[in-house]
């Protein structure tokens, strides 16, 4: 399998190791407004959070309305911020990402965070765990409050997620770098003329 490879421009902050000093927990996420991306879970999970300095920011194109209805009626810290052509300078400013999906096929909005040195903390599903393996956290998709206290214990800095981050970045420089994606890709062609 030949993954695909993130721009360099999420490589950006190399020397820069991640280091959460914030009292508050800034979070991002993003991806396309569908069922399958579940952000309805994640505002269910924000209704466990109204007390505490934790705000969620939201990139996408969909039915941002829909959303918008929903965060107003439940009173939640959620923003919807739309489509945004350049995440490589957004991601940076954020504390942690999360991607609630009930299913993944290679979610590259991981790895971008990744390798801007965002720590994660992504839905335990198969396909997500296999591919970023021990570089995230996990959290079950049928208990909204545990996954508001795994929030809450990472703002009150009783969950590390220093050491990941900085593990994750490495772990993507290792993996989808465009040029070992090129290497890999002219690998395949070389195999392909001897047959």
């Amino acid at each position: 399998t030949l993954n695909n490879f993130v721009s360099d421009s999420f490589f950006s902050q190399k020397d820069k190791e991640y280091k959460r000093e914030s009292t508050a927990l800034r979070i991002v996420s993003a991806a396309r407004l569908s069922p399958v991306k579940n952000f309805e879970y994640l505002i269910e999970v924000f209704t466990h959070l109204k007390d505490k300095e934790i705000y969620l920011d939201i990139y996408g194109n969909g039915d941002i309305e829909k959303y918008e209805k929903l965060i107003h009626e439940k009173g939640v810290k959620v923003r919807m911020m739309g489509q945004i052509n350049d995440m490589s300078v957004i991601l940076p400013k954020y504390d942690l990402f999360i991607l609630p999906s009930k299913n993944e096929g290679f979610p590259l909005s991981v790895f971008e965070a990744m390798a801007s040195g965002v720590p994660l903390m992504l839905s335990n599903i198969l396909p997500v765990r296999s591919i970023v393996n021990e570089n995230a956290l996990y959290f079950d998709l049928n208990d909204e409050k545990a996954t508001a206290d795994i929030l809450i214990s990472i703002l009150d800095k009783r969950t590390d997620i220093n050491v990941m981050a900085n593990n994750a970045k490495v772990y993507a420089e290792q993996t989808v770098r465009r040029d070992k994606y090129l290497i890999e890709l002219l690998a395949i062609y070389e195999q392909l003329k001897v047959v």
